[in-house]
């Protein structure tokens, strides 16, 4: 999960995918993130819910002379649903193709959602990488932009741009211990070799460090420069977090 966009999270794929074993999908089906959407048809849910607790288990008489018009199947029910369309869509199409590891890379899914996708997979490893915001954003700055979410949220403007990396960032800042996720900064990652032994380590596998150094459908330096008022923007809303995660703002 990165910070963001030209935050090195295609790297960082490529690097995870160096081991034979390990598919990474990247970013499916982009701006429509069904991850977002599927989070939500739970995120008011308790275990102890009224709209879960209405299940058989839990009826005293027969089907017939029991109140059933809420009657649901439960929480592990639900939870296999939510497990059966990541399984299906991304574990089984890798397995298919000879992969025992697989992952999803994203660049718009916030810590929170994190939570949601521990919960359907409790030992899943969680990466959290993040990028100092202005280098992103003027590898970012062009004539065309992305969505968060299509088709309400795109991200025209340095605001907006510093705004969504915050979110994100702060999030992974918040969940990180708790879900025991690996936070790791790209321009660490670009230089530093622990790194890629401490994710060899996290993620169980061996990667392939020579990847770093390998250039791969990157774009060419942006012809665009960031103006000081974009940059007076960024130290209003991502300083604090910038000194957090290590950055020099």
């Amino acid at each position: 999960m990165s910070a963001g966009w030209r935050s090195g999270s295609t790297l960082l794929q490529r690097l995870i995918c160096s081991s034979d074993k390990t598919l990474l999908w990247g970013e499916p089906f982009g701006e429509f993130v069904p991850v977002h959407r599927l989070c939500r048809t739970i995120e008011s849910l308790t275990e102890d819910s009224p709209h879960l607790t209405y299940t058989c288990e839990n009826l005293e008489k027969p089907l017939a002379e029991s109140w059933i018009a809420n009657l649901n199947p439960g929480i592990d029910a639900l939870r296999r649903g939510h497990h059966g369309y990541f399984q299906s869509q991304f574990g089984d199409a890798a397995s298919e193709r000879g992969y025992t590891n697989w992952g999803i890379k994203y660049v718009r899914v916030t810590g929170y959602h994190a939570h949601y996708l521990k919960w359907i997979f409790p030992q899943c490893r969680i990466i959290y990488l993040v990028r100092n915001p202005i280098d992103a954003y003027r590898s970012y700055k062009r004539k065309s932009y992305w969505f968060t979410e299509r088709p309400d949220f795109r991200i025209d403007s340095a605001t907006k741009f510093m705004s969504h990396w915050a979110y994100l960032a702060d999030s992974f800042l918040k969940t990180a211990d708790e879900l025991d996720a690996c936070l790791v900064r790209y321009d660490q990652l670009a230089k530093d070799p622990a790194i890629i032994s401490r994710l060899s380590d996290y993620l169980d596998c061996e990667l392939d460090a020579s990847v770093i150094s390998q250039t791969i459908g990157s774009r060419k330096k942006s012809r665009f420069k960031v103006q000081p008022w974009e940059r007076w923007i960024c130290r209003r809303l991502t300083s604090t977090l910038q000194s957090a995660l290590g950055f020099n703002n």
